[in-house]
């Protein structure tokens, strides 16, 4: 009788154990969700601010490189030094 009743404490033991993980990390998964909740909309937030400041890098790269292609194709001068004038050269005598 005695042998049975040691397995029986080992086993109630073995369970009891078990059952405290399990419980514990249920209290934890519960208590990492509602800390995940909350910082929900904070992270929304910064997601679209985030998004903005992508979005503002890109249009003004797309504006920048539109008005390369537009001076490069319409030939507008851009400032640079002017060629020196041609004057016309004295033909060679023989």
């Amino acid at each position: 009788m005695s042998t049975s009743l040691a397995a029986f404490g080992v086993i109630g033991t073995v369970i009891g154990f078990l059952a405290g993980r399990a419980y514990q990390a249920v209290c934890r998964a519960w208590s990492d969700y509602k800390k995940t909740k909350a910082l929900v909309p904070a992270m929304w937030k910064a997601f679209w601010v985030a998004l903005r400041a992508a979005i503002l890098v890109v249009t003004v790269a797309l504006v920048w490189a539109a008005g390369s292609v537009w001076v490069t194709v319409s030939g507008v001068p851009h400032g640079g030094p002017a060629p020196p004038p041609t004057s016309p050269s004295p033909s060679p005598s023989r």
